[in-house]
């Protein structure tokens, strides 16, 4: 799955990218309406320029067409992280030069995401440039998934989910700033969110009959 976001841990000087669907909102968008080209557009605050990087071409017959992306700026304020969804069953972390590439849809999948059957989402660069993820295997047989942290070209397990967390392959994070913990939605029968900080995981919150708990997000940053 896919999910938009985009934040910016570099300098003020370019904005967050956006990913547009123009044509329709994002509930009832499809192919036809919103257009088979979706694209990054990033600005640049001091200049004023904008420039655009391919993102995906949908096809009329995709079963799950892209409209959105997960989007985390590098403290260089140059590498861009893009976390996407093409198919049903496939999601995919690639780190491309913001400045530079016209096409992130052909950009291969960061080394610990390029294995057969690999999967990543929810790429979120810390203050330190560290990339954090969620990674996962596509297999018909139930798999752990593990949050996982990229830098410097080695990969690092922090958690492996348990079979709860895991909630069928419907967990998702949310990283800080500093990198220092992680907000985990998941939940078999009904959504609760935990908190991963310096090996320790908490429960801090449970849906309920009368609340429903999910996206977790960071509002300020420790």
């Amino acid at each position: 799955m896919s999910r938009p976001s985009g934040d910016h841990t570099g300098s003020a000087s370019i904005q967050s990218p956006s990913v547009i669907c123009r044509g329709s909102p994002p509930s009832a968008a499809t192919t036809k309406t919103c257009g088979q080209t979706i694209w990054v557009i990033i600005r640049d605050r001091r200049t004023g320029a904008s420039r655009r990087i391919l993102l995906w071409r949908n096809v009329a017959t995709s079963n799950n067409p892209v409209f959105s992306a997960v989007l985390s700026w590098a403290p260089d304020d140059r590498h861009l992280a893009v976390g996407i969804s093409p198919a049903a069953a496939i999601t995919s972390v690639t780190v491309i030069n913001a400045r530079r590439a016209t096409d992130a849809a052909s950009a291969p999948p960061i080394g610990p995401c390029a294995g057969r059957g690999d999967e990543c989402l929810d790429p979120s660069f810390d203050a330190r440039g560290r990339l954090t993820f969620l990674k996962g295997r596509n297999e018909l047989t139930a798999t752990p998934e593990w949050i996982m942290r990229w830098h410097g070209g080695r990969a690092v397990p922090l958690m492996r989910l348990s079979r709860n967390q895991r909630a069928g392959g419907t967990a998702s994070i949310a990283t800080d700033r500093a990198g220092n913990a992680v907000l985990l939605e998941g939940g078999l029968r009904h959504p609760e969110i935990w908190r991963w900080s310096g090996g320790h995981l908490r429960l801090v919150l449970r849906s309920t009959a009368h609340m429903l708990v999910v996206a977790p997000l960071w509002l300020s940053h420790g």
